[in-house]
């Protein structure tokens, strides 16, 4: 397993050259999919920090906002980088300070239709080994957990790099 020091110190550059040649475009998914315009938004698990130019982050262990702060909560590939028992807490977390109606948008990797094992086997070399749980339904299996209701399970694939795109509205 590749030190999450080691891949967020050259992430955010490897993202920004190869984010705009990545089939669907998750990056940019997610901020259109929420609109920044006049919005309060919050990044959870900013990984590598490449949209963290244009939304506020923090710890999602700490979120040190008061209820209903933000319109909308976000996360694009971090939500793998977390340990099985702190995901749940993640996944808890943003519901207080997302207002009633506001969104959880979350982008990270899936399994390809073809290829699913040479994905898991590079996922299990470059993430902890809990990672695979964010495949599949595991996100839209947490956030309904927590009280959100899925809006779209966007199963949108990639053969360079396979990604899910969530969005959840928080229930009033």
């Amino acid at each position: 397993m590749i030190s999450n020091r080691v891949k967020f110190m050259f992430g955010a550059q490897v993202l920004e050259f190869y984010n705009p040649k990545i089939a669907g475009r998750p990056h940019e998914r997610v901020a259109e999919l929420i609109g920044v315009a006049g919005r309060r938004i919050l990044e959870v698990c900013a990984g590598s920090g490449y949209l963290s130019r244009r939304f506020t982050h923090v710890s999602a262990a700490r979120i040190p906002f008061p209820d209903n702060t933000f319109d909308a909560a976000i996360s694009c590939y971090g939500l793998h980088e977390i340990s099985s028992c702190d995901r749940a807490l993640t996944y808890a977390e943003p519901a207080p300070v997302v207002r009633p109606g506001g969104r959880v948008i979350a982008a990270d990797w899936d399994v390809p239709e073809r290829g699913g094992r040479t994905v898991e086997f590079v996922i299990r070399m470059v993430a902890k080994p809990d990672a695979l749980e964010v495949l599949g339904d595991g996100i839209v299996d947490a956030l309904r957990d927590v009280g959100f209701n899925i809006v779209s399970h966007d199963r949108a694939q990639s053969p360079a790099l396979p990604f899910q795109l969530v969005e959840a509205v928080l229930e009033s």
